[in-house]
């Protein structure tokens, strides 16, 4: 998905914009079978892919930039990989009823580059809820890498 070229459906550009050492861009696409599915690329001037990863991955600190993260916490981690299962739980705007995801979630490096894989996964521990509704297909992936002239990419 990073290359845009995984033989599926074409993606369709939906944002773009930037603020000082920093732009982005979103896409979209809809499979012929499945939730749709999006795909973004931010780019930092001035920063090492080891600050974004943590950044992006160190869920206390998150809750203090991250808007929509209202609560975060680690259900398993496991010492041997860095495997871990959290949960989040997200606000959307008015129109949108708030999520839950339980999340297994790895990240690890190659080279100078992060990828991390995050997947809705069961977990009988902790209970369903009426509110907030619990999303269960969920997958994300990310790879951190540096970029030209010091500036770093996410995907």
């Amino acid at each position: 998905l990073v290359e845009m070229k995984d033989g599926g459906p074409p993606w369709i550009h939906m944002m773009d914009c930037s603020a000082p050492n920093m732009s982005y861009q979103a896409w979209r696409r809809d499979p012929d079978r499945g939730p749709p599915q999006y795909r973004s690329s931010t780019v930092f001037e001035d920063a090492t892919p080891e600050i974004v990863r943590d950044l992006f991955w160190d869920d206390e600190f998150r809750l203090n930039w991250d808007d929509m993260l209202v609560s975060a916490r680690t259900i398993e981690e496991c010492p041997t990989t860095g495997t871990m299962i959290v949960q989040w739980r997200r606000k959307f705007p008015f129109f949108c009823k708030d999520r839950e995801y339980i999340i297994g979630r790895r990240i690890w490096e190659s080279g100078r580059s992060y990828y991390c894989v995050t997947k809705g996964v069961p977990c009988p521990s902790v209970p369903r809820c009426d509110k907030p509704r619990r999303v269960d297909l969920y997958y994300s992936s990310w790879c951190i890498r540096a970029g030209k002239s010091c500036s770093f990419a996410f995907f």
